[in-house]
């Protein structure tokens, strides 16, 4: 399997909104991720395999401090690498601008995302509860650089 991570193309962002809308219980949609496109702050990697788009990652950095806004990996390419791949390329991307922190939220009940972001040195800082629309506690998590 050769996979790669770029930076995304405007024509990219139908699909990467499709992925977000299947991932994720609380979706940008399609305006969302125009509107994301657009703010220079703003940063959206792509993980590709043969053509195919099959995650992607948003990134904000603003001076010394980053957040990862969104990461979702399609599901038939799911258990394959691509998160770790999408988040190694995301903090090598923060690591090069002045930020120091990074900083995401996560469901409470997603062990999987949790153990991700661990494993690249994240803690949970607070907890943020009926965060969701479906009244789930978000994890807010932090890491330094």
């Amino acid at each position: 399997m050769s996979f790669t991570v770029k930076k995304i193309n405007e024509s990219d962002l139908i699909e990467i909104s499709k992925i977000c809308d299947d991932s994720i219980s609380d979706p940008f949609g399609i305006q969302g991720f125009k509107d994301l496109y657009k703010l220079e702050h703003v940063k959206i990697l792509k993980s590709v395999n043969q053509d195919e788009i099959t995650g992607y990652i948003v990134l904000s950095i603003v001076k010394d401090e980053a957040e990862i806004l969104s990461i979702a990996v399609g599901e038939n390419f799911r258990r394959q690498g691509f998160a770790k791949l999408l988040m190694k390329e995301g903090l090598n991307l923060i690591k090069k601008s002045d930020a120091k922190k990074v900083f995401l939220e996560v469901r409470e009940d997603n062990i999987c995302a949790i153990n991700l972001y661990r494993s690249f040195g994240f803690k949970v800082i607070s907890e943020r509860k009926n965060y969701y629309k479906d009244k789930k506690t978000a994890l807010v998590m932090m890491a330094e650089l």
